[in-house]
């Protein structure tokens, strides 16, 4: 009897009181033969092993959303932590190893996470936003039959979160203290709060349309956070844990909401997962956040973490850290693993050829297509024409250019020291040396933010650009799926060529001579070069996406295709050469589709239909104007959204070619002098006009900062964002309309901290102009106050200096008599117990055919206005801004004290409100 004591007692420590009442079920185990003992993922072990899923749902049985979801949260909560991360584990009552189960439990988890996704969290459905406008329309607070299933599923979604939370707050604290702040940073806290009291009908059923839209969207991003996060921790070892821990919590934290589930996908999936190649260079490492770390040789905190500018540079390095490094060492492993992929510009994919100098282990790992040469480098796709005879057509033309790329790397003055990558040795110093570099040059300013958001949006548009990525479910992530799986890899290890390029920059010392000289100038220089190397990435992908998208005519097929296979044999070269960096002086080649070295405007030529030696002599001036933006990638990236709408690609096109000087017209003289602009502006006294001109009229009417404005406040006008250009091609009718401004309060370096955007508007009834100021953003995460002060102040001022009422969503517009002779009218909407007449606000014609137009409080029940992205047209030119009660309106007093306090025009915030 003694003899069993240690085994009891361990018993006890390694799987809790809840495993010694299971005493019967493990004498079962002791009697079975050996075999059954060590089949995977069995339940009964004595040392703990991964659950066992229940059955997915059939079609026949359909599960209630509640219980479904109750049932996933349960077991993702159910794992042994003395088991997490180990696929065998030593079963001391049976002297012998077993299965824990962990692969077959995480294949399980994600099954069940696709049927949920599939099932209960689609986006949602048009027609149950069809059936609520028309409830309430009709005055009804019912939710049709249409809008059930919806309502069901959210209720039970939200209930899942809530549950996942409290029980990782028990069992798993440390997921917890990150996992918590998902739902705060999705706006669900009041929500779960409420739930928390037992109030679970939430009043979804009398929800708005719209409203009912955002919160679906916040929650099923929620909950794909949050699984994330909870497989990823349960299936990891501890010290791997702890480390995707520290790498998620300031992407919880930090990273804008739209881009947050990828920023997670990447780290939790495509660096941490039991099947990433990366997850082996993790393990090898001391620490991925050893830069971070007090005490360590490359700490960044002892010299940063004093001054308030400085700590913020600090923050926001520690945010991007990760992924660069992510990148940088997946560059770095493709060449340990003596293999490189070339992706091909027929398909625009990383259906690729193998460079073949030795190994297959990498393209194995990442389950790439087996191609052993050059015979298959440009495979067919569907819906793509073939190169013409001028182009790269065939296994000897691509051979030949690789062999130039391989002697244009060999040449190149500022390639990477190939001793630095020798004997296996990875290169964890680089990136956190080239952000500091970076961070000295201005602590606040955001080219370093800017890095993250290039990274993960250059990652993902060379991954939806494949047709096999094309072919999923809306609702899926590419990460898990092995087909499109090479695709990510790949392209990270590209990505990560770029990033080497930035980092071998930063280590050049100064007086080399070369364009890839950052010293030559100091950390100033570096953000230039930073900027350049963001600007061509994206310009490239960008022709790669209209290339796939088969966008191009005939004869600019086969040019556009030369220069994307002559780009992507200088990444296969750098990767034959074992080098994961690309020379910046090659970066900038003529042959490689480069931007503003001679005979290097190919794919800048391209975009703007110059020809390339028009764009050569005027070298200097095309590279100043591009520097000139804050963020020069987001000109192409904006390029590449609207590339496909006929409506906007030639828009786009003037633009870019009037900042860049590729054309007879100024940017001024598209704003004031085209006669669709002019057809508003013409309806407008030239008197207020000039006034609104005058370089003295508050606010600005700079076209980077209206560019910007949905950047900075990270709203869905937003460029870099995951709907394309759905929001944001109204930002041509703020960029090409001068009768638009904006009141902007900025910070140091020019970012925008707060804003308004106001336009010269005319009212439906007088047609007499009147200037519309839409809902204040706010940036900052403090000060908001002082804020709101500064940008009420210039709204006071510019309706002193324009002498013409200055109105917002809280007012009502004076009395006049309706102009009918000019075409006058109000509309007189009785509905629900009020009595409004409205005026409109217009925008008479304009050259963008988009424009956005902001919430009004009584949109939905009194017709105030139609929201959103506005779409103007040859029969119907005149565009709804805005519409504002007449102050004769019986129901206008009621109008006003109901938005008061609700809009931060009317209502004075609080230290809470600030926060």
């Amino acid at each position: 009897t003694m003899r069993f004591v240690p085994i009891l007692l361990a018993l006890f420590a390694r799987m809790g009181v809840d495993a010694l009442l299971s005493t019967a079920r493990l004498r079962g185990i002791a009697s079975r033969p050996r075999a059954s003992v060590l089949a995977p993922h069995r339940a009964d072990s004595s040392c703990g092993v991964y659950p066992q899923w229940p059955p997915l749902p059939s079609a026949h049985e359909a599960w209630e959303p509640a219980t479904a979801m109750r049932t996933m949260a349960m077991q993702l909560l159910s794992v042994p932590v003395q088991v997490m991360g180990q696929s065998r584990t030593y079963d001391f009552l049976l002297n012998g190893e077993v299965s824990t189960g962990l692969t077959a439990w995480r294949e399980s988890a994600w099954a069940w996470r696709n049927y949920m996704a599939n099932n209960y969290l689609a986006p949602y459905d048009e027609l149950d936003a069809a059936a609520r406008r028309s409830s309430a329309t009709d005055g009804s607070c019912n939710l049709l039959a249409a809008s059930t299933v919806p309502v069901k599923s959210l209720r039970a979604t939200l209930g899942a979160i809530a549950q996942l939370c409290d029980g990782a707050r028990t069992r798993y604290p440390k997921l917890y203290a990150v996992l918590k702040f998902i739902p705060k940073k999705n706006g669900l806290n009041p929500l779960l709060a409420r739930m928390d009291k037992g109030d679970f009908d939430l009043g979804l059923d009398s929800m708005q349309p719209r409203d009912f839209e955002h919160l679906n969207r916040d929650v099923r991003r929620t909950f794909n956070q949050v699984f994330l996060l909870t497989v990823t921790f349960v299936t990891l070892p501890r010290d791997l844990s702890n480390e995707m821990l520290w790498c998620s919590r300031v992407v919880v934290e930090k990273v804008k909401t739209d881009q947050r589930t990828r920023a997670m996908e990447v780290l939790c999936v495509g660096a941490f997962a039991q099947f990433s190649p990366l997850r082996e260079v993790f393990a090898c490492l001391d620490s991925l956040r050893g830069p971070f770390e007090e005490g360590t040789d490359s700490s960044l905190i002892s010299e940063w973490a004093m001054d308030p500018k400085a700590k913020q540079a600090w923050e926001r390095m520690r945010m991007v850290y990760p992924f660069l490094q992510v990148c940088y060492l997946a560059a770095q492993m493709q060449q340990a693993a003596e293999s490189a992929v070339l992706p091909t510009a027929s398909d625009a994919t990383v259906k690729a050829s193998t460079i073949k100098s030795g190994a297959a282990e990498l393209l194995d790992s990442l389950r790439l297509p087996d191609s052993t040469g050059l015979s298959e480098a440009l495979p067919d796709s569907p819906g793509l024409p073939e190169l013409d005879s001028t182009g790269i057509s065939d296994a000897a033309s691509l051979a030949a250019v690789f062999e130039q790329a391989k002697a244009a790397l060999a040449a190149a003055p500022d390639a990477a020291d190939p001793e630095r990558y020798a004997n296996g040795q990875f290169d964890v110093d680089g990136v956190p040396e080239f952000l500091r570099r970076l961070a000295e040059a201005s602590p606040e300013e955001k080219t370093i933010n800017s890095l993250l958001y290039w990274t993960l949006d250059l990652l993902y548009n060379r991954a939806l650009t494949s047709h096999l990525t094309l072919q999923l479910p809306r609702t899926q992530f590419i990460l898990e799926y092995a087909d499109t799986r090479g695709v990510v890899f790949a392209a990270i290890a590209d990505v990560g060529r770029h990033i080497g390029t930035l980092v071998t920059a930063a280590r050049t010392p100064p007086g080399l001579d070369g364009p890839g000289s950052a010293g030559l100038s100091g950390a100033e220089e570096l953000i230039k070069l930073t900027k350049i190397v963001e600007a061509h990435t994206t310009l490239m992908q960008s022709l790669r996406d209209a290339t796939a998208a088969g966008l191009w005519s005939d004869q600019m097929q086969a040019t556009v295709q030369t220069l994307l296979v002559e780009y992507d044999a200088m990444i296969a070269a750098a990767a034959a050469a074992r080098l994961p960096a690309l020379p910046f002086s090659q970066v900038e080649a003529a042959g490689f589709g480069a931007l503003v070295e001679a005979d290097g405007f190919g794919a800048l030529a391209v975009l703007l239909e110059s020809p390339v030696e028009s764009l050569e002599k005027r070298r200097e001036e095309v590279h100043t104007a591009m520097l000139e933006w804050r963020n020069p990638e987001l000109l192409f990236r904006y390029y590449q959204d609207n590339l496909a709408d006929p409506e906007m690609a030639p828009i786009v096109n003037r633009w870019m070619r009037a900042i860049f000087g590729t054309s007879a017209e100024t940017l001024r003289d598209i704003r004031r002098r085209d006669p669709a602009n002019l057809r508003h502006l013409n309806s407008i006294d030239q008197a207020v006009l000039a006034r609104w001109y005058d370089k003295e009229c508050p606010g600005t009417a700079s076209m980077r900062t209206l560019f910007m404005i949905g950047e900075d406040a990270g709203s869905c006008l937003r460029v870099i964002g995951t709907l394309k250009n759905k929001f944001n091609r109204a930002l041509m009718g703020y960029c090409l309309q001068s009768h638009v401004r904006v009141l902007v309060v900025f910070d140091s370096v020019k970012r925008v901290l707060a804003r308004s955007l106001i336009r010269l508007l005319v009212r439906s009834d007088t047609r007499e102009p009147v200037i519309y100021c839409d809902a204040l953003f706010f940036v900052s995460g403090g000060g908001t106050k002082t804020l709101l002060a500064e940008i009420r102040e210039q709204a006071t001022a510019l309706a002193v200096h324009m002498q013409i009422p200055v109105v917002h969503a809280g007012c009502t517009l004076p009395y006049a008599p309706v102009n009918e002779a000019a075409g006058g009218y109000i509309r007189d909407v009785k509905q629900l117990g009020y009595h409004v007449h409205w005026v409109d606000l217009l925008e008479i014609d304009g050259l963008s055919p988009y424009t956005y137009s902001e919430d009004l409080p009584w949109d939905e029940m009194l017709d105030q206005h139609t929201p959103g992205l506005r779409h103007r047209t040859a029969d119907t030119p005149n565009i709804v801004v805005a519409a504002l009660p007449r102050a004769d309106s019986p129901s206008a007093a009621e109008y006003v004290a109901e938005i008061t306090g609700r809009t931060a025009w009317t209502r004075e915030l609080s230290a809470a409100d600030a926060e």
